[in-house]
């Protein structure tokens, strides 16, 4: 039903994919296993695969604060869900993204 082109959806061993892949993502759905904890070691993973204004939605059972490097752009929560999109931060500490996941 998604109406997009260019999406490629990746269901498998996070960590394994993010080492091994050397495409740079504009947008990314992180919603690993629930209780995991596998957010804070995929975000580093994530930051050398990130275009210059990526967006990464996260999904965790707790509030995550964002890693050095990572800037909230937007936090909520629904129910047990925690949810935020993650934009990097550059070396003059602001994010400027141009486009929307």
């Amino acid at each position: 039903r998604l109406q997009a082109t260019g999406v490629e959806i990746v269901r498998g061993d996070g960590p394994r994919f993010l080492r091994d892949v050397r495409e740079a993502f504009d947008c990314v759905f992180l919603d690993p296993p629930f209780d995991s904890d596998l957010s804070p070691q995929l975000l580093p993973l994530l930051m050398a695969r990130l275009s210059r204004n990526g967006l990464v939605y996260v999904e965790s059972p707790r509030p995550l604060v964002p890693p050095e490097g990572w800037t909230a752009v937007r936090s909520s929560r629904a129910g047990r869900v925690h949810y935020q999109l993650l934009g990097r931060l550059y070396e003059y500490g602001e994010y400027g993204a141009d486009q929307r996941c």
